[in-house]
């Protein structure tokens, strides 16, 4: 008997089910919420975005880092030098550079908009910091987007 699905086909829609949710929430971010929060006070973002970081920084790792993991695993099981190994390379690429970004962009804002949440205060520079983090996670989406692509392209080319 046939199997339905193979290793690389159940890895592939894995990594695209936990990028997909990464993806996601970086575009809802850069199209909606970005829009929304800059008519807030500083006040409200600080509380909003603290408070967002502050569960986000654990549970969005519970998606990409599997998700990168099987991106990994799919460049070796999908013949290396084949055209899909180049795909899980092009994405898993795509994937470092999404944490290149969250480590500049994204984790120096949380940690400070975590610690002023915490305390019940609001930071002096909170738009500012704001700002900062829109600029990565703009950036962050779009590399997820590639990477979320060329999966894509992969169980396509199946």
């Amino acid at each position: 008997m046939v199997a339905l699905f193979d290793l690389n086909s159940i890895l592939i829609l894995f990594a695209v089910l936990c990028l997909g949710v990464t993806y996601g929430a970086q575009t809802f971010f850069a199209v909606i919420a970005r829009p929304a929060l800059q008519r807030t006070d500083d006040a409200a973002l600080g509380q909003v975005m603290g408070r967002i970081h502050e569960v986000a920084m654990l549970r969005m790792a519970l998606f990409g880092f599997p998700g990168a993991f099987a991106t990994f695993a799919l460049i070796f099981l999908t013949g290396l030098g084949s055209g899909r190994s180049w795909l899980a390379m092009v994405a898993f690429l795509m994937l470092c550079a999404d944490l290149g970004l969250s480590a500049v962009y994204g984790w120096p804002v949380n940690r400070r908009l975590i610690a002023a949440v915490q305390r019940g205060e609001t930071l002096p520079d909170t738009r500012a910091l704001q700002r900062h983090w829109d600029k990565g996670n703009i950036a962050r989406a779009f590399v997820a987007g590639v990477a979320l692509a060329c999966l894509t392209l992969m169980a396509l080319a199946h």
